[in-house]
Formats: C-alpha cells, sequence, structure tokens
C-alpha cells in the first residue's frame, strides 16, 4: 500500500485515538469569568494530530483564530485527571481539564489565562 506524501499514518489502536483527541474542532460556546454573551460563536479552530507513537497520549495541535494566525505545539493527556497541557512552541504553557461526550464529538475545557477563567465548548467537524 502506498501513501501520498504529507498523509497521516495512523494505528486504530492509538491511545489518542481511544480517548478521542484527534482531528478538527470549531469552537461552538464559551464563557469568560462565568459569563457568555450567547452570540454565535465561530473561526476558532483546534487541529489535534497524532504523533506516530500510538502508545503514548502526547500530539500535535494547530489553534487558529480568525484573522489571527495559528499557534502550533504538543499537547498531552491526562485521561485519569481530565487534564490537558499545551506546550506551545512559543513556549507558553497552558493547563486545561477537560470533558468530553460519549460520541467524542463535543469537548470542553477549562483553563484560566492570567485571571482570565475560560470555559470553552468545542464540537467536532470532521
Amino acid at each position: 500500500m502506498g501513501f501520498q506524501c504529507g498523509e497521516e499514518i495512523f494505528s486504530e489502536d492509538d491511545l489518542l485515538l481511544e480517548n478521542g483527541f484527534s482531528g478538527s474542532w470549531e469552537i461552538s460556546e464559551e464563557s469568560i469569568n462565568g459569563s457568555s454573551d450567547l452570540l454565535p460563536k465561530c473561526c476558532k479552530y483546534f487541529n489535534f494530530y497524532l504523533d506516530g507513537n500510538p502508545n503514548d497520549l502526547v500530539g500535535e495541535y494547530t489553534y487558529s483564530e480568525d484573522n489571527s494566525g495559528n499557534i502550533d505545539g504538543v499537547f498531552i493527556v491526562d485521561p485519569t485527571k481530565q487534564e490537558l497541557i499545551f506546550q506551545g512552541k512559543d513556549g507558553t504553557d497552558i493547563l486545561a481539564s477537560y470533558s468530553m461526550n460519549a460520541e467524542q464529538n463535543y469537548l470542553i475545557l477549562s483553563y484560566k489565562a492570567g485571571r482570565t477563567e475560560l470555559v470553552q465548548g468545542w464540537t467536532r467537524v470532521d
């Protein structure tokens, strides 16, 4: 079997896949310090990529926001604590707690950015 350049190769037994962390996700709701503006959300995306090691819970990500460019880095999943660590290539680390529904198509991230507490809902788009 041949592969195209740039084609992502993965094992169906990859721990990241088993925990639902792959593919493209779009923001669908957001609360800042407990308040939501109830306006439709758009144009913020996470893309989670496998790292080629099916036995770990480490992958790569790209975060993109309309007109702001991309942030790339590595993410680490701890399903026992339900935590994600985002390590940006710019040196920024973010610790987030997460929950995911049983169908693995809706992800909630909770984290702090300085004094701001954010809770975001993300919907799988692929």
